[in-house]
């Protein structure tokens, strides 16, 4: 038996674990992927996330995994009139405010190896229920990807199941706000010109009340992609991939895609 059971190996879950083995937790760590895996994301890490690597002492490590340090933030126009923030030298808390962009499946896996050193894991477990006695979560139960059931005990179990929890669903906490819900794709690009140290975010006409975001991914690529809202999204009649298009070959973008290639 466990003292804490985490459901989810995402960043919220490996990160809970960690926290978990510093305060002496017996913890069980499970996911239904096997990692790496990849996730759609932008990709990008905040002052909060940066706060919480420091916390956690992992801070140093980020600097030798591919990807890009970040100092500023640089907001887009309709018309291109740009605005940036400068983050280096800036404080928050008494620690110097930077960020990083990093694939995901790459920073995901650094911080589930991370937690598979000091606590136990379960790679391509499905949760499936939760098990309940008195009225009292006591454990889940699922399956591994070769279909055998298992169950796990334990008086504490944590959600870190992202947006379509099942840990939520089956306690009856599951909302889902559709005003809320957004659509986004996302693609990585080599040889995009004017990647610096900073992201930048767009609210261009293309993808009005969205965003185009360009971010820098380290080794000359870089994370591009848009997002918006799902309810703008159905009264579209073009695809997000026809919409990023168009916005890379507006006159603000195009000189800067000229000799860019897709590398997925």
């Amino acid at each position: 038996m466990y003292d804490v059971i985490i459901v989810g190996a995402g960043p919220a879950g490996t990160s809970a674990a960690l926290y978990a083995h510093r305060l002496g937790l017996n913890c069980i760590l499970l996911d239904k992927a096997v990692f790496p895996r990849d996730k759609i994301c932008g990709d990008a890490l905040s002052g909060k996330s940066v706060r919480i690597m420091r916390e956690l002492d992992i801070l140093d490590e980020l600097d030798n995994l591919d990807g890009s340090e970040i100092n500023r933030i640089t907001f887009g126009s309709p018309k291109n009139i740009q605005f940036d923030v400068n983050l280096k030298g800036t404080q928050n808390n008494n620690h110097i405010t930077k960020g990083f962009v990093i694939p995901r499946e790459i920073f995901d896996n650094y911080l589930f190896e991370k937690a598979a050193a000091v606590t136990d894991t379960r790679q391509g477990f499905s949760v499936k229920d939760l098990i309940f006695e008195n009225n009292h979560v006591v454990g889940v139960e699922g399956k591994t990807r070769e279909g055998t059931e298992e169950e796990f005990r334990a008086p504490i179990v944590m959600g870190c199941d992202g947006c379509n929890s099942i840990v939520a669903r089956k306690l009856g906490l599951y909302e889902m706000e559709m005003d809320h819900v957004s659509v986004a794709v996302r693609c990585y690009y080599e040889g995009v010109k004017g990647l610096t140290d900073q992201i930048e975010l767009h609210y261009v006409k293309e993808v009005n009340p969205g965003y185009f975001w360009l971010f820098p991914a380290g080794d000359g690529r870089a994370n591009i992609g848009i997002g918006l809202s799902k309810s703008d999204m159905k009264k579209e009649n073009r695809t997000l991939r026809q919409i990023m298009d168009e916005v890379t070959q507006t006159e603000y973008f195009k000189e800067r895609f000229a000799d860019a290639k897709q590398l997925e």
